[in-house]
């Protein structure tokens, strides 16, 4: 079973297509270990640490040691500014992390800044995935395909080859229903889908590469923000969420797993077996 535990208090980029709403009280530490706790103690053994951003906490590598002792995956998402800063610091991450996921939004800092409102974030990322590659942890690209970046594959998939990724994997982007005017600026044409499927097939690459249309990652997984929120993409909308209740409720979590049970399967084989 898998699940994603979001760090949704604020992010380090201030990416301008971000479907996540980010806002509330700071994460506490001893309330973050507690919904890790919980979820372990459903027998949860996938767990994602995303957000929002892992690195902007120091208390992060407390969270994956105490997934790890439980017998988990950890997969860490993360957009590599803080860890790109403390590098020297990092020798837990080979220890207890098994897949670290980090965005290549362009072949070069000008588009990859385009998508992710930050020039610096390009070197970040690349720094950080060279010490990932130096030091054995499996890694994970992953690109929001979106009109500024579409003609870059080529340019991208030459990027990240160097280092070794176990994928690349290209997303189109799932816009959120809040704001219709950011996702008619940053989504893509099918017709234009469909061409980068055919371009990136073409790909010859000793990795995987992977094209995930929005609607095949739908209800595959519960959410857990670092309050311990539960949430799950809508049952009815395809660009909303539904609010399941607290993790620390009775219940609460088999709920929403229930709600996943048709596709979690399936996303489990995609994220875990595939890095085993």
């Amino acid at each position: 079973m898998r699940a994603v535990f979001n760090f949704e208090h604020r992010c380090s980029l201030k990416c301008p297509w971000c479907y996540i709403s980010f806002g509330g009280s700071a994460p506490e530490p001893s309330v973050c270990v507690k919904v890790t706790e919980e979820l372990l103690n459903y027998g949860v053994d996938y767990i994602t640490f995303g957000g929002g951003d892992p690195s902007s906490y120091s208390f992060v590598e407390q969270l994956v040691s105490i997934s790890k002792s439980g017998g988990a995956f950890v997969h860490l998402d993360t957009n590599a500014v803080g860890f790109h800063r403390k590098e020297s610091s990092l020798s837990w991450i080979p220890k207890f992390v098994d897949l670290v996921g980090l965005p290549i939004d362009g072949a070069d800092s000008t588009v990859h800044a385009s998508v992710r409102g930050d020039r610096r974030n390009f070197e970040a990322v690349t720094n950080f995935a060279a010490w990932l590659s130096s030091n054995d942890v499996p890694l994970k690209f992953n690109t929001f395909l979106n009109p500024e970046n579409i003609s870059s594959m080529r340019g991208i998939l030459e990027c990240v080859s160097p280092f070794g990724p176990r994928i690349w994997s290209i997303y189109e982007y799932w816009e959120p229903s809040s704001q219709p005017d950011i996702g008619n600026k940053w989504s893509c044409s099918i017709a234009d889908l469909t061409t980068v499927k055919d371009e990136i097939s073409s790909f010859k690459a000793s990795f995987d590469i992977e094209f995930v249309r929005k609607h095949t990652r739908r209800l595959n997984y519960p959410i857990v923000s670092h309050d311990g929120q539960i949430y799950t993409h809508s049952t009815a909308s395809l660009f909303s969420y539904e609010d399941i209740g607290s993790i620390f409720s009775k219940g609460t979590l088999a709920k929403a797993f229930d709600l996943c049970a048709d596709q979690s399967e399936k996303a489990e084989t995609r994220h875990k077996f595939r890095f085993s």
